[in-house]
């Protein structure tokens, strides 16, 4: 019984041991690439958001575009899904 207490007690603080470590390791890393992260750093994220933000607006206006340019047919299959669906081959395929 009183082995049992002792390993029991022994994995609790070596639980609390570990948990702080990890806790501390990700806090800290945290810290320091805030800091690090200067006005030039977030200047770049924040280009980079709005470019793909440009860049996926114009992107998906070509694809209706280019849709458009397609004849119509009242016996067209129409395909629904994710990104996954639009990368399919499907004019190969069918």
């Amino acid at each position: 019984m009183i082995y049992e207490t002792d390993f029991l007690q022994t994995a609790f603080i070596l639980s609390l041991g570990l948990n702080f470590l990890c806790f501390s390791f990700f806090v800290g890393k945290r810290i320091y690439y805030s800091r690090l992260g200067s006005a030039k750093t977030t200047e770049i994220v924040n280009d980079s958001m709005v470019t793909y933000s440009y860049n996926r607006i114009k992107t998906d206006a070509a694809a209706v575009d280019f849709f458009r340019m397609l004849p119509n047919d009242t016996s067209d299959i129409i395909f629904l899904g994710t990104s996954l669906t639009q990368g399919f081959p499907l004019q190969e395929m069918f």
